[in-house]
């Protein structure tokens, strides 16, 4: 209402019912506004790991504790996001003195954010490098800003270029929030055993925040090797937090145990750590995907230090340093970051064959074999053997295996035929790499095991074996997957049994096999089997003969063969029950001590999908479109009907465009899919034909086109049904408006 406006009694009531009326409207609007927001998932609605219980765990590590803080500030605020400068925001020249946020302790948790008082003491090509007041008053200006050229050189000469060389830029994706391409190190006093730490809130606008790249070191380490490798270690952190910002720990930590390697410091310990050298190589068991707080003090993360340093070693060892950049620059997490990074660097492994090469060459470290993957040239290491075993009949039962950790058996048996067989686990694929040393130098077999095997036998054999390391894991049949908030504590496990017997190999000849891919039988006829005297096995009660079926994704079929004296080993199996996949086929033999195998073939099972011409029904406002189908595969239908993606195309006949797509779903009674009633209010007037697409497994079959039909007068684009409320609120709001004019005018 206008300023000095009288208002009398009369225009009062009219004012009010006018607002109400109003109100009344916008409260509609909002409601109905509101209905479509809540059908709308949030974009963050990550739940993150705790940053208190992660402190609680590792108190040492502040570093990973600020990601937490940072990642669950994130999801908090929609609009939190990086600053991105492309100028310089500020002008460092020596002596300057700032303030700066830090942490006041690390002694307990939550964090308490202080500002103190710094003074520039040193500028380099890549650096500044600021020392607290408090230190320079207490030590004395000269020896704080020797100390601090000390820093400075040290990082613009070895750490600066090593880091960036294997990491990347330190802008990242984030590019340069502070428009200095120069990194700022803080030397200050820290508690709670912290050397060092990186805090991403200086990346981001924050009331905490630095806004600049930097890192913080503690002033008062002795060992400046130490102090310089605290450096390199958190600046790669900085790094790869500006490429990935949720990397999994073991490698992102594995890359800073990396970087103090890189830059020169482990030199005198023969470039292994202390806990690669004293703790993973003394726990192998440890799995290499999880993070393990569960013990007291969270000790046993020197495990994974060491563990993850060694992976990303024999990463960067095998293929340059070109493989580690890609790695911190690709946004997958863990595994599937790895294998990312395997592609894009054109290397043809899978994360599961790098795996069975890295604790191949943790166990024998033999780079002269292999083309050098199954040993370190830059480090010596070898891992502890789990059980070791010298007489053979013999059986280890319980033996503890971690998912993507290491068990190592060591046979010494002198028998150049061994079977070694492992059973118990019903939830895992088993990861073998057998490696034998014989006469003739070093042998690597490595195989997987698929999971619903319920035992896993391999055939160890050799001229003159000398030793034999029989390495197992439990892994996964596909890529591992961990999440970033359930990296912590041992992951799962399983205690597996080992059974060791000495057999002499059997040979599999002549095998003539077919695979009929219209009645989907495969055939196979004329296998022969020889034991190690070159006689011919035809007894049926003394040698079993098979065939197995295996699919990728986990699915296996064995089945036996018979005897004939024409056909010799011979059967045939339909495969019309099998789903559509691709299967390696092989044939085994074996008896109480005899064993042998061979590989026949991959093929590929297909199925028949048809689908008939769609039928459309016109009723009033509403289509019906109905569309039968068949799928050849035995048994298949209900998880056919049940499983199968079909979408009904309807075409603008005038320009053969789409005008929409629905879906269709199975209905049981009239054993076809249908659209139900589908309202056409927003087709226009015109003719149109339909098109299904039936999508299952990985193929796609369309249908024939249905009959044209037409739409003969032009819809409402919006729902028939409404509700009038809105309408009538408006027509009052109106209606009291001219009210309110005339009365005006009258008076």
């Amino acid at each position: 209402m206008l300023r000095g406006q009288k208002l009398n009694k009369k225009n009062f009531y009219i004012v009010i019912w006018n607002l109400l009326s109003i109100c009344v409207l916008v409260s509609s609007s909002l409601s109905y506004h509101n209905t479509i927001a809540n059908n709308i998932s949030p974009i963050n609605s990550k739940t993150s790991v705790s940053p208190e219980d992660l402190f609680l765990r590792d108190p040492t590590n502040p570093t990973q504790v600020l990601k937490a803080e940072l990642n669950q500030k994130r999801d908090q605020l929609v609009n939190f996001s990086p600053k991105v400068s492309n100028e310089k925001e500020f002008s460092d020249a020596l002596d300057d003195e700032r303030n700066f946020w830090t942490i006041q302790s690390f002694s307990s948790y939550p964090y308490t954010y202080i500002q103190i008082t710094a003074t520039l003491l040193a500028v380099g090509e890549h650096s500044y490098v600021y020392v607290a007041n408090s230190i320079i008053n207490s030590e004395g200006k000269s020896e704080a800003q020797s100390k601090a050229e000390t820093y400075r050189d040290e990082f613009d000469d070895v750490i600066y270029p090593s880091d960036t060389l294997y990491f990347g830029s330190p802008d990242g994706y984030l590019g340069d929030i502070d428009g200095d391409s120069k990194v700022t190190m803080l030397l200050l006093s820290l508690d709670g055993g912290v050397a060092g730490y990186f805090d991403p809130i200086n990346e981001y606008v924050d009331s905490n925040s630095n806004q600049r790249e930097m890192i913080y070191v503690d002033y008062g380490i002795s060992d400046i090797q130490y102090s310089f490798a605290v450096i390199a270690h958190e600046f790669q952190h900085l790094i790869h937090f500006n490429h990935d910002q949720d990397e999994l720990w073991f490698i992102d930590e594995g890359c800073s145990e990396f970087a103090t390697y890189a830059a020169g410091y482990w030199a005198g310990n023969d470039n292994l750590t202390y806990f690669a050298e004293d703790n993973f190589a003394n726990n192998p068991e440890d799995s290499l995907l999880y993070w393990n707080y569960d013990s007291e003090g969270g000790y046993d993360v020197r495990i994974d230090y060491g563990g993850a340093y060694l992976f990303i070693f024999y990463l960067a060892e095998k293929y340059g340093f070109q493989i580690i950049e890609t790695l911190v620059a690709e946004t997958a997490n863990g595994a599937q970051g790895v294998e990312n990074a395997l592609v894009d660097e054109e290397i043809p492994l899978t994360f599961n064959d790098l795996y069975l090469n890295w604790i191949t060459a943790l166990t024998i470290d033999a780079p002269e074999i292999g083309e050098g993957l199954y040993g370190f040239v830059n480090l010596d290491i070898q891992i502890k053997v789990e059980t070791e075993i010298s007489n053979v009949p013999t059986e280890s039962n319980n033996e503890l295996h971690r998912y993507y950790g290491i068990h190592v058996t060591k046979i010494t048996s002198g028998s150049d035929n061994i079977f070694f067989e492992i059973s118990g686990s019903d939830q895992y694929a088993i990861g073998f790499s057998i490696a034998i040393l014989d006469s003739e130098g070093w042998h690597i077999n490595q195989s997987i095991s698929d999971v619903s095997t319920e035992s896993k036998m391999e055939i160890i054999q050799g001229k003159d074996i000398s030793r034999i390391y029989a390495i197992t894991s439990l892994l996964d049949s596909d890529t591992p997957f961990v999440d970033s908030d359930n990296q912590f504590g041992l992951g799962p496990y399983e205690y597996l049994n080992l059974n060791l017997y000495v057999g002499n190999p059997l040979t599999i000849k002549n095998v003539q096999s077919t695979y009929e891919k219209d009645t989907w039988t495969y055939i196979i006829s004329g296998a022969r089997v020889y034991d190690v005297n070159n006689t011919e096995l035809d007894d049926t009660s003394q040698i079993d003969v098979f065939l197995e079926f295996k699919g990728s994704e986990g699915f296996k079929m064995i089945k036996s063969l018979n005897y004939s004296d024409t056909d010799y080993w011979n059967g045939q199996l339909s495969l019309q029950s099998f789903s559509e996949d691709t299967y390696s086929v092989k044939l085994f033999a074996k008896n109480s001590s005899a064993f042998g195998k061979i590989n026949l073939a991959d093929i590929v099972v297909e199925h028949i999908i048809t689908v008939e011409k769609p039928s459309v029904e016109i009723s009033g406002d509403y289509l019906v479109i109905t569309v039968g189908a068949s799928y050849t595969q035995l048994n298949g239908w209900e998880n056919f009907t049940k499983y199968a993606e079909v979408k009904a195309v309807i075409y603008d006949l005038s320009t053969s465009t789409p005008a929409d797509v629905i879906d269709l779903v199975y209905d049981s009674g009239i054993d076809k899919w249908t659209s139900g009633s589908y309202y056409y209010g927003n087709l226009t007037y015109g003719d149109y034909y339909v098109s299904v697409t039936f999508k299952y497994g990985y193929r796609t079959v369309s249908s024939d086109s249905s009959d044209i039909f037409s739409i003969e007068t032009t819809k409402d684009t919006t729902s028939p049904s409404f509700t009038p409320f809105p309408l009538i609120s408006t027509t009052l709001a109106i209606v009291t408006l001219v009210a309110v004019i005339a009365f005006k005018k009258q008076k």
